[in-house]
């Protein structure tokens, strides 16, 4: 993660930074530091800055930049010369806001390392200290000497060019670049929560943290609602779906994951409740498996819609 940049760099284009530019300044992530005069310019002759000139074209404000050396000329946008910093302790709030970490964020080396607490959302079955710094390169032992010597820390790295130091002392899959687990659905910041398990589990057969009796209740409680409201969207798209003429048109069914990402819960945990390799009539939570179940087959889901939001005839 650079001190300055420009929007329109190569470097920063190839991460889709320019399109995406609008929300990384609504959330305080990059500022406008300075307006520059000069550019990059394009000749062959030499790495050299142009001079930029301002003028008036059809009642609109362009910019031009002159090359000293070859006295050639082009035009420049105006989002060429804005200068920006990085913000990084506006990156720390960003992900503390996104793991639902419930601590305040805390700065533990100026400029340099911030804790985010303890994770609200379990990565890869657990809930995890979490951790940003900007840049590991500089003097990393600095860094890996503040976080705890456990198995849950997440270090999460601005830049996604830092080295594999011999220094290290935690497993590489501890550590995370900002471009791997940071993406936009809807026009909002999320995070890639199946990326995020694929990395950090520390094998296919790794257990969820348990949860006390209060805490398996609700979250048996986030699955009905969640699948409820699923099973609502499924239901009234196939009675539109039949009103049309259109025959028995069904959502996809309902993933694992999805239901996971719904409730802020791992998979492990979602798929130890369903307990789907389990009879049904042995199921210490029948009522998640009925309406699991009801999202993937047809007369289950007709008979659940037809219980719950009437005939298709009056839904459609």
């Amino acid at each position: 993660m650079t001190d300055r940049l420009c929007l329109t760099d190569p470097e920063w284009q190839s991460k889709e930074l320019v399109g995406e530019a609008e929300m990384w300044k609504k959330a305080g992530i990059l500022r406008a530091s300075k307006r520059y005069t000069t550019v990059d310019c394009d000749c062959d002759e030499q790495l050299h800055q142009a001079d930029v000139m301002e003028f008036e074209r059809d009642g609109k404000t362009k910019y031009m930049a002159f090359c000293a050396l070859t006295g050639g000329a082009r035009e420049v946008k105006e989002e060429e010369l804005i200068g920006y910093t990085f913000q990084p302790a506006k990156v720390a709030e960003l992900f503390h806001s996104l793991f639902r970490c419930r601590a305040d964020v805390e700065m533990i080396i100026p400029g340099r390392l911030w804790k985010m607490g303890r994770s609200g959302v379990p990565v890869a079955g657990r809930s995890r200290d979490i951790y940003f710094t900007p840049r590991l390169n500089d003097d990393p032992q600095d860094i890996y000497s503040k976080l705890p010597d456990t198995k849950t820390p997440l270090l999460i790295v601005g830049s996604s060019r830092y080295s594999k130091s011999p220094d290290n002392p935690y497993d590489d899959n501890r550590i995370v670049s900002v471009d791997t687990i940071l993406m936009i659905q809807d026009d909002k910041w999320a995070l890639d929560m199946e990326w995020l398990h694929q990395l950090a589990c520390d094998g296919p057969d790794e257990e969820p943290e348990p949860e006390t009796r209060d805490a398996t209740a609700t979250t048996v409680g986030a699955m009905k609602k969640a699948l409820h409201e699923y099973l609502e969207t499924q239901y009234r798209h196939y009675c539109h779906e039949l009103s049309r003429g259109n025959g028995s048109q069904l959502l996809k069914p309902i993933t694992q994951e999805y239901l996971a990402e719904r409730i802020g819960k791992s998979k492990p945990r979602v798929s130890a409740l369903l307990e789907l390799k389990v009879k049904f009539e042995k199921c210490k939570h029948p009522e998640i498996r009925a309406m699991w179940d009801a999202s993937h087959d047809l007369e289950l889901m007709i008979a659940y819609g037809n219980k719950h939001w009437g005939s298709r005839r009056r839904t459609a």
